[in-house]
């Protein structure tokens, strides 16, 4: 089982990391569940907001600790929502 986010920019991500082999991003349940239990104040956000910050990032960052991983950062009203792919 998973929620699908939406679909990233592939051509701004291929820079860094060659083509991808699929576009669209989605949260497993094991990522849900960590939401809902770690994060639980962000949960509701993910749903509000989620879509808009992988088709509509303010910014990508690439994580130096982990290879072949990005944070893509929406940038909201009272808080920012970060989606890590």
């Amino acid at each position: 089982m998973y929620y699908s986010l939406g679909k990233v920019n592939d051509i701004i991500l291929r820079e860094c990391f060659g083509k991808l082999i699929t576009d669209e991003v989605v949260v497993t349940l094991e990522r849900l569940i960590h939401i809902l239990t770690k994060h639980p104040q962000d949960f509701e956000l993910l749903f509000l907001y989620g879509k808009m910050c992988v088709e509509d990032p303010d910014l990508i960052l690439q994580d130096s600790k982990h290879e072949k991983t990005v944070f893509m950062i929406k940038r909201l009203r009272d808080t920012n929502i970060n989606v890590i792919l």
